[in-house]
């Protein structure tokens, strides 16, 4: 693959990850918020007996806006992150089929699996700032005014460092997850495409993309309740009640048992399979209209560099 033609792919991925990203985010952040109260309330006191008792109970004292709580983090950090995912992705083919000396057009699913690995390390340590706002910014009674005010607090106690509470969970989670999810992605529109057809198949994408929701979620949710109970976590050090990734899990073990990790997984999985379905078609979709027209992209991209 040349220079050019990798360019105008990376391109083509941030502009249309960018637009999956902002949609899911818009339409699907409610269900977020009641997946992250259910994963973590009191371990010793649950507040909410499950996903309709949390809707009701969060719209009844804090009003439809508290089902908004902490957007502002994911809506500009979704968007980006989005866009960051797909051209990760799209990179980890590139140097998966590199290293495995392949000059095949297409990836196949080992070097896709590769790719995976790959670009959801690269994800965690861009996601998790991200994340841990807006688990902070969604905890009920939380002390914040807003993102800012939160994010300054964060760096005001533990610099920089403290916007990465929680990587290493962020990690175990990711790197093997996000493998999985394209796999199934690939592997799903590859079985589900019309044969004979080259033009963009709107139901193999979304059937796609909703399997590749679906097991990312059904596989890493134990690791996503971790990763949230630890970004949900005093910002203070002296204050927290779990020293890392095995008190944290130890303890949710020892308190509530095995159900104890799958808290808040029916919405989760309500909002992955629409949500993931219709990021994977906006992106499908603009991605097809961008190809459609290379040298425009390329165009602007070269009067970028002249102007700036």
């Amino acid at each position: 693959m040349s220079d050019r033609s990798t360019l105008e792919s990376a391109m083509i991925d941030i502009i249309a990850g960018s637009a999956g990203g902002t949609v899911q985010c818009l339409s699907f952040h409610p269900l977020d918020t009641v997946k992250v109260r259910l994963q973590t309330q009191s371990l010793d006191r649950a507040h909410y007996r499950g996903m309709s008792h949390a809707f009701s109970t969060i719209v009844r004292e804090e009003g439809v806006t508290g089902l908004y709580k902490g957007i502002q983090s994911p809506l500009f950090g979704l968007t980006f992150f989005t866009a960051f995912q797909f051209f990760s992705y799209g990179l980890g083919k590139v140097a998966a089929m590199r290293l495995c000396g392949s000059d095949k057009k297409e990836a196949n699913m080992t070097e896709c699996c590769i790719a995976g690995l790959l670009a959801g390390t690269a994800e965690a340590i861009l996601v998790t700032p991200i994340d841990l706002l807006k688990t902070q910014l969604q905890r009920p009674g939380h002390k914040y005014s807003g993102f800012r005010d939160c994010a300054q607090y964060v760096r005001k106690i533990n610099g920089i460092s403290g916007y990465y509470q929680g990587l290493g969970a962020t990690i175990l989670r990711d790197a093997p997850g996000s493998a999985v999810y394209w796999c199934t992605y690939e592997i799903v529109k590859k079985k589900t495409k019309r044969e004979g057809s080259d033009d963009l198949d709107s139901r193999s994408v979304l059937l796609a993309g909703g399997a590749a929701g679906l097991s990312y979620w059904t596989l890493i949710y134990p690791l996503d309740v971790i990763k949230s109970t630890v970004q949900n976590d005093a910002i203070i050090r002296g204050e927290r009640k779990f020293r890392g990734i095995s008190d944290c899990t130890r303890q949710v073990y020892r308190k509530i048992g095995l159900g104890g990790f799958y808290r808040g997984i029916t919405p989760c999985v309500v909002r992955s399979v629409p949500a993931n379905a219709v990021a994977f078609w906006v992106y499908e979709m603009a991605t097809a209209t961008a190809a459609a027209h290379p040298s425009r992209l390329m165009n602007a991209n070269s009067e970028s560099q002249v102007y700036h």
